[in-house]
């Protein structure tokens, strides 16, 4: 292969990675977007303003996407993510208080509440065969129960309560904490991918009993999912309490829909083993982006969600094109250090 086609076939190659792994789409969903909401308002990328619109903005749905996601890739799918981040802010917003350590204390306790639920959730999956929609159904009812006995009508923080909460929301030197949390999951992610149990996790999602036939505990890595997923779900709701600074135990449903839409944005298959965590995380910010256009090009917020399900239907039939042209540039594409037969030989 000569080096002028050499280039094409690379860029090629990298293109079908892209796609295959569902990100080509997410991002240029979320580059559209973008620009277009650059080019209503250019301020958003003065100042704090990035900051504030889209990163702190899309945190908490960002990071319950990332929990759905491990759920999804193992095969399954996760509604007790509305469930854990109402039960965490209420808890948050009841409790938070007092000095920096027991701050600190409290935020760790609510992630453990998240790894628990999830733990619960992947163990009554495994070991009785139940389905998980079904499951998560009723941990994430009985979830939104308790957060409701603990905090029945909404309120704010106390005024010692919000230094250590609201530290999420804030900047590190002149960098956000928001943007460094998602940097911290998508590169939490590439980690995890590149690993034995990252590769399990792929694999059971893929085809659960190929994967118990090569050696891999499924239970145990379905377990791990749900589990993981349980504290990304609680780490959504202290980055809710935080962007808040307070507490409603209602406002964990929209946070369920929105990290599904988040998860076939990011071209994640719902039937497991394919996809991408940081797909998922670009998806829930083009959502978050999505409101912003609307927003300031003057659209009623009526029709904010028809154009979150616009994006949705448009995402979807754009990932099935980027599948399929996948699939044929990795057929077309010679691979790359072998070169084709000189003329007149053999």
């Amino acid at each position: 292969m000569s080096t002028s086609t050499r280039q094409p076939a690379r860029l090629r190659v990298a293109l079908g990675t892209f796609a295959a792994d569902g990100l080509l789409v997410p991002i240029g969903i979320f580059v559209i977007l973008l620009a277009i909401l650059i080019a209503f308002q250019p301020s958003i990328l003065s100042g704090n303003q990035f900051q504030y619109v889209v990163l702190n903005s899309s945190i908490a749905l960002a990071a319950a996407a990332a929990g759905l996601s491990l759920v999804v890739l193992v095969g399954g799918l996760d509604l007790s993510s509305a469930g854990v981040i109402a039960l965490v802010n209420a808890f948050l917003a009841t409790q938070l208080g007092g000095s920096v350590g027991n701050q600190i204390l409290l935020i760790f306790v609510a992630l453990v509440i998240g790894a628990i639920v999830g733990l619960i959730n992947g163990l009554i999956v495994v070991s009785f065969q139940l389905e998980p929609v079904v499951v998560t159904l009723g941990t994430g009812f009985v979830l939104g129960g308790l957060a409701l006995l603990m905090l029945p009508v909404p309120q704010g923080l106390d005024a010692d309560a919000v230094g250590v909460v609201g530290w999420f929301t804030g900047t590190v030197g002149p960098f956000p904490v928001t943007g460094l949390i998602l940097l911290a999951l998508a590169f939490g992610w590439i980690l995890l991918r590149r690993s034995r149990l990252g590769s399990s996790v792929m694999s059971v999602g893929s085809d659960s009993e190929a994967a118990n036939l090569a050696g891999i505990n499924v239970n145990a890595t379905k377990v791990f999912a749900f589990t993981a997923a349980g504290v990304l779900y609680a780490f959504a709701g202290v980055m809710l309490t935080s962007q808040t600074s307070g507490g409603d135990p209602s406002v964990g449903a929209s946070y369920l829909l929105g990290s599904f839409a988040a998860v076939v944005i990011g071209g994640l298959s719902l039937t497991g083993g394919r996809g991408s965590l940081i797909g998922s995380l670009i998806g829930a910010m083009s959502l978050t982006i999505a409101v912003s256009v609307m927003f300031v090009i003057g659209v009623s917020s009526y029709w904010t969600y028809i154009a979150r399900g616009l994006l949705l239907l448009i995402a979807v039939g754009a990932q099935a094109l980027a599948f399929v042209a996948a699939r044929k540039w990795s057929m077309d594409v010679q691979p790359i250090g072998i070169d084709s037969p000189r003329e007149g030989e053999d």
